[in-house]
């Protein structure tokens, strides 16, 4: 009943920024940014995928995109070039995980564990990693436009200041030095 609540939320959310972000990519409802960066910038859009093959083993360069992989244990998992655009993985472990290379555009991986993950050149684009463990994580390369990092702790990672400012939030967030995001 849970999972259910979850999914039809999601789909109503999408459903919702499809409408708001105008069927041709172009963002649509016009409007000026905000200004002084005290609020978050509009997210960009994401292309339409294929589901991926749900039911494959993990490895290097699986395909799960738009899978449903809540609740699983992937710990030391290799997903190095692995396609997860769109997957929803909240309440996941993959402590340790190799993510090198992989497409984690529009991922929902809220309350997720990430310790010492690997994400050196993968795509992050608009992933939602609220509340996530992302302790000592690599994001060496990597690309966090549109990120949703909000009361994530990144204690000690790998993560430069243009990533930051590229993420759509850090609200609440321990930063890779410590401090809180704002």
């Amino acid at each position: 009943m849970n999972r259910l609540f979850l999914v039809v939320v999601l789909l109503a959310l999408i459903s919702l920024a499809c409408s708001i972000g105008g069927a041709d990519g172009s963002g649509g409802g016009g409007g000026d940014a905000p200004e002084g960066g005290s609020e978050p910038s509009a997210k960009p859009t994401l292309p339409v995928i294929e589901a991926g093959d749900c039911s494959a083993d993990p490895g290097p360069g699986v395909d799960f995109a738009k899978c449903d992989l809540t609740e699983r244990n992937f710990s030391g998992s290799d997903f190095s070039g692995a396609n997860l655009a769109q997957a929803i993985f909240s309440n996941s472990n993959f402590g340790d995980a190799d993510f090198s290379g992989a497409n984690l555009a529009g991922a929902f991986a809220s309350e997720t564990n990430f310790l010492n993950a690997n994400f050196t050149d993968a795509d992050l684009t608009n992933a939602d990693m609220r509340e996530s463990n992302l302790i000592n994580a690599n994001f060496t390369g990597a690309i966090t436009l549109g990120v949703d990092f909000s009361g994530s702790n990144m204690t000690g990672a790998i993560l430069t200041d243009d990533q930051l400012d590229q993420a759509y939030s850090v609200k609440d967030a321990v930063l890779p030095d410590g401090s809180f995001g704002k």
